[in-house]
C-alpha cells in the first residue's frame, strides 16, 4: 500500500529529522531549488552515540549502507514507533497508522531522499549528476508552466473565432514544443547577452527566452495570439467568459447566424482593445518585462520529439529544414496537418499582436514566410 495522507507525510518527515537532530538548513546550492538540511556525518569506529539535551539517543545514520541495515534500520524503526505514539499530534488517519506497510513506507521514503542529497554533497560525481537534475527538472516546469499558460487562452480564441475555424489548435500546444528560459549566458558572449536584455527593456532579474528554430511561423504566431488571450482570460474574467453562441436569454444561437458572427467580432475587439496596450506579451502590470528574447547563439536546433507529440509539416520552418541534411530529413517525414485542422487558415487581425510582438514576427519572415524561430511566442505572466 503505498501512503498518501499529507499528514502522514509530515509526521514521517520531522521524526526522522527529530531523531537525528536535524534541525538547521544549509545556504542554497548551486542550482537547487530550496535550501537543505544539513545532515549528520556518519559515527567514526568507536565513536560514541550522540544524544539529545533529553538524553534520547541521535542517529547517525550510514548513508553509504541500505535503508533496512545497521543504524539505518534502526533509526526507521524508531521513526516508525515515534509517528505511531505522536499520531494524534499530527491528525494521521487511524488506517495508516494501523498499517505497519503504509507507515514504514512514509518514512523509508523520506530517509531515501535524503541518502541521495547526503551523497550527492560528497561525491563529486553524483553530485554533478544530481545538478544536472535539478537543472533538468526546473528547465521542464518551466516549459510546463509555459504551455499550460497558452491553453488557458483556448477557449476564449475559439469563441472569438469559432470552434470550426480554429479545428486542431489543442492539438498543436505541447510541453516539448517550448522553449527554455535561462538565467545564464549560455552559449553567448556577456556583450551579446546583455544586448538583448538591455534592448528588451528588461530588467536584471529577467530570464532569457532561448528560441526553437525549428519552429514555423505559422507555429509561432499562433502561440502569441493565444497568449494574448490568456491574458485577456486572467486579467478580464468576466469579459472571457462571455459566449458569443450564447443570446442574452441563455438560447444557444447557430453558428453561422448573423448575431454570432456580430457577437463574435464584438468580442474579439475586446481582446484587441486589450491588446493594444500591451508593447509585448512579456509585459506586466507589476513588472516591466520579466523575459527577453536571448542572442541567436543560445537557440535550439533540434526539436525535443517523443511518440505522443506529432510535429506536424506546418510547424517546422522551411527555412530551418534548409539549413542541414539531417533537419531536410526530418522535415521529409513530417506528416501532413490533418485535413479536419483549420486554425492555420484563420486570418489573423493585425491588431491582436502586440506592438514589439508583431515587429518580432515580421523579422523572422523568410522567402516562403517561415521563419528561423530566433525566440519564444509565449509568457506566463509569473
Amino acid at each position: 500500500m503505498q501512503w498518501s495522507h499529507a499528514s502522514l507525510q509530515k509526521a514521517a518527515q520531522e521524526t526522522v529529522r527529530k531523531l537525528m537532530g536535524v534541525r538547521e538548513k544549509a545556504p542554497h546550492a548551486p542550482g537547487a531549488r530550496k535550501k537543505a538540511y544539513v545532515l549528520p556525518d556518519p559515527l567514526a569506529e568507536g565513536e560514541d552515540p550522540r544524544v539529545a539535551p533529553d538524553g534520547t539517543r541521535l542517529f547517525n545514520p550510514d548513508w553509504a549502507m541500505d535503508v533496512d541495515r545497521g543504524v539505518n534500520g534502526e533509526l526507521v524503526q524508531a521513526a516508525v514507533v515515534v509517528v505511531r505514539q505522536n499520531a494524534d499530534v499530527y491528525k494521521v488517519p487511524q488506517r495508516e497508522v494501523e498499517d505497519d506497510e503504509t507507515l514504514r513506507s512514509a518514512v523509508v521514503t523520506y530517509f531515501q531522499g535524503l541518502k541521495r542529497q547526503y551523497q550527492s554533497t560528497h561525491d563529486e560525481l553524483l553530485a554533478n549528476k544530481r545538478q544536472k537534475k535539478l537543472g533538468d527538472d526546473k528547465h521542464h516546469a518551466r516549459r510546463h508552466r509555459k504551455a499550460d499558460w497558452i491553453r488557458m487562452g483556448l477557449l476564449s480564441f475559439r469563441k472569438a473565432f469559432g470552434f470550426e475555424q480554429t479545428e486542431g489548435v489543442d492539438e498543436l500546444v505541447h510541453t516539448p514544443w517550448q522553449s527554455d528560459e535561462h538565467s545564464d549566458e549560455g552559449d553567448a558572449t556577456h556583450q551579446d547577452w546583455l544586448a538583448a536584455r538591455q534592448a528588451s527593456q528588461a530588467g536584471p532579474n529577467a530570464l532569457e527566452v532561448r528560441g526553437l528554430t525549428w519552429r514555423s511561423q505559422k507555429l509561432l504566431t499562433l502561440y502569441v495570439v493565444l497568449s494574448v488571450f490568456a491574458r485577456f482570460t486572467r486579467d478580464f474574467p468576466e469579459l472571457a467568459a462571455r459566449d458569443p453562441a450564447v443570446g442574452v436569454k441563455g438560447e444557444d444561437l447557430s453558428a453561422d447566424s448573423e448575431a454570432v458572427t456580430k457577437a463574435r467580432a464584438e468580442y474579439l475587439e475586446e481582446v484587441m482593445s486589450a491588446a493594444r496596450e500591451w508593447r509585448t506579451i512579456y509585459a506586466n502590470n507589476w513588472q516591466h518585462l520579466g523575459r527577453f528574447r536571448g542572442p541567436a547563439a543560445n537557440d535550439r536546433e533540434v526539436p525535443r520529439t517523443d511518440r505522443r507529440h506529432t510535429i506536424f509539416k506546418d510547424c517546422f520552418s522551411r527555412k530551418w529544414a534548409k539549413k542541414s541534411p539531417e533537419h531536410a530529413r526530418l522535415f521529409a517525414k513530417a506528416l501532413e496537418l490533418p485535413s479536419t485542422f483549420t486554425v492555420f487558415d484563420l486570418e489573423i487581425p493585425e491588431d491582436l499582436i502586440p506592438e514589439d510582438d508583431r515587429e518580432w514576427l515580421k523579422g523572422l519572415l523568410d522567402d516562403e514566410n517561415e521563419a528561423s524561430g530566433s525566440g519564444d511566442e509565449s509568457a506566463e505572466d509569473e
